[in-house]
């Protein structure tokens, strides 16, 4: 008896693990793509989506094949549900077309307003992003104090 109980616990652990690891935090690098982004569009008509990615708490980022790739900022009804991997899916009145009255589904469950769209240069945004990395690496980021703090200049 004390075996099988092991056994559901081992079991149920290590699901736990495998369930949490895909819905991590993501790292947050909405002003790059925002920085790389264009003005501000009412709707983009496609062919097919290839791929998605979060990019933050509000945005993500769609590439729409041969349209090329969209910012897409979310309502805060959604701000808290983007993470590592969530299940996105397009819920449009028009076939082919996504609008800003559309809506973008969250995990089936959470209905999301779009609040703006823009397109994307994803070569600028590659190529900055590219840079942070290489900074990291070489230890070059500059970390700015948290609010407050200051420094002594003393002993």
């Amino acid at each position: 008896m004390r075996t099988i109980f092991k056994f559901w616990l081992v079991v149920m652990v290590a699901g736990l693990v495998v369930g949490c690891a895909g819905r991590g935090p993501i790292v947050d690098h909405s002003e790059v793509y925002l920085k790389h982004a264009g003005d501000p569009v009412a709707q983009i008509r496609f062919e097919r989506v290839r791929n998605w990615r979060p990019v933050g708490r509000e945005h993500i980022v769609i590439d729409f094949s041969a349209r090329g790739d969209y910012l897409i900022e979310l309502g805060r009804e959604c701000h808290s549900r983007l993470h590592a991997n969530p299940r996105l899916r397009i819920d449009s009145h028009n076939p082919r077309v996504l609008d800003v009255t559309d809506r973008i589904i969250v995990d089936e469950v959470h209905r999301c307003r779009i609040r703006e769209m823009r397109r994307v240069d994803m070569q600028a945004v590659r190529a900055e992003l590219a840079d942070v990395d290489k900074d990291v690496e070489e230890g070059e980021v500059e970390i700015p104090p948290e609010d407050g703090d200051q420094e002594s200049g003393g002993t």
